[in-house]
């Protein structure tokens, strides 16, 4: 799994509408699972390192909406 993957799902989050802040929770969560994996020596932890690299959606600069108050 690349940073490259986790921008895809993060794509079809967005193209699925899902809010700004929903799509950087499950982010969040995806890398955090990857870490889950490199503390069980499931995945190797440069794995784990890529993917903290892509950064949040942030507000004004995505597609992704807003939610809503």
């Amino acid at each position: 799994f690349t940073p490259d993957d986790l921008r895809a799902v993060r794509k079809g989050m967005i193209e699925a509408k899902l809010s700004r802040t929903t799509i950087n929770g499950y982010q969040t969560g995806i890398v955090q699972m990857f870490g889950w994996g490199v503390g069980r020596q499931l995945v190797p932890a440069d794995v784990c390192d890529r993917l903290k690299h892509v950064g949040l959606l942030q507000k004004g600069k995505t597609s992704a909406p807003e939610r809503k108050k």
